[in-house]
């Protein structure tokens, strides 16, 4: 599968994730809210895993290679995690998605959607201590 395609199409659905849920009460979900998230989770799940993979073998670009070989562990651990028991694999799977996107598809938008992603995840979701 084409690496612009998976990022792009991932984008869009980060974006629709974000347009529903910058204003969510975590405790009273609609079904839009509801049915973003599912769809943004499986989004990343279904196209990104073996994106992560490939670079953690050291196939993408150097730039990608070094930024994954310096945390190569974390992105294993998050290649290998549950998203719908570990929120924190969906934050690091996001981060690294939305953070590639932003170097190296920024036309895109990567960074503006980067920057409001992280903030529901810090706003609306706790993360056990690593």
């Amino acid at each position: 599968m084409d690496e612009n395609y998976i990022i792009a199409r991932s984008i869009k659905e980060a974006n629709k994730f974000i347009q529903t849920w910058e204003e969510a009460d975590i405790q009273n979900l609609t079904d839009d809210q509801t049915k973003a998230a599912v769809s943004f989770a499986s989004k990343i799940n279904s196209e990104l895993r073996e994106w992560i993979r490939m670079h953690l073998d050291g196939e993408g670009t150097a730039h990608e290679e070094g930024y994954l070989k310096e945390q190569q562990a974390p992105w294993k651990k998050a290649s290998a995690g549950d998203l719908f028991t570990d929120f924190g694999w969906w934050h690091r799977i996001a981060n690294l998605m939305l953070h590639t996107a932003n170097i190296n598809h920024a036309m895109l938008g990567g960074d503006r959607y980067h920057s409001r992603l992280m903030k529901i995840f810090r706003d609306r979701f706790s993360y056990p201590e690593e």
